[in-house]
C-alpha cells in the first residue's frame, strides 16, 4: 500500500465517497476553507494556542466535507478534477502525464510552504 492510498484509506474513500467528492458543492467548500486555514496560521501570536482549535476545526471540517454531499458523476470541471485525483491516488495516471503531475505537485508543495 502506498503513502496515497494509505492516507485515502483514512479518510474513508471508498468509490462512493469519491463520487460524493466529486460534487462541485463539496470542491467549493472545500476551496473556502483555504482562507480559513492561512487565518488560523497567520494569527498564531494573536490567538496563541487557541489557533490550534481553528486549525482543528478547519481539519475536522475537510475531513467531513467529503461525506457530507451527495454523489455525482464526472459532469463539471470540479468532478473530473476530483476523478483525476482517484486516478492519481490509485497509481493510474498515464506515464505521459506523471512529469507534469510531478511539477504540478512541486509547485503545489513550494505554495504550502510559504504559508506555513
Amino acid at each position: 500500500m502506498t503513502r496515497k492510498s494509505a492516507a485515502a484509506a483514512v479518510h474513508g474513500m471508498s468509490d462512493e465517497t469519491w463520487k460524493r467528492h466529486a460534487n462541485p458543492w463539496s470542491v467549493w467548500t472545500r476551496f473556502a476553507a483555504i482562507p480559513a486555514f492561512e487565518l488560523a496560521v497567520w494569527s498564531r501570536q494573536w490567538l496563541g494556542w487557541w489557533c490550534l482549535a481553528a486549525l482543528l476545526a478547519v481539519v475536522v471540517w475537510l475531513w467531513l466535507n467529503v461525506h457530507l454531499f451527495k454523489p455525482v458523476e464526472p459532469t463539471s470541471w470540479a468532478a473530473r478534477g476530483i476523478y483525476g485525483e482517484q486516478l492519481h491516488v490509485d497509481g493510474k495516471v498515464p506515464a505521459e502525464h506523471k512529469t507534469t503531475l510531478n511539477w504540478l505537485i512541486a509547485s503545489g508543495l513550494a505554495g504550502f510552504a510559504l504559508i506555513a
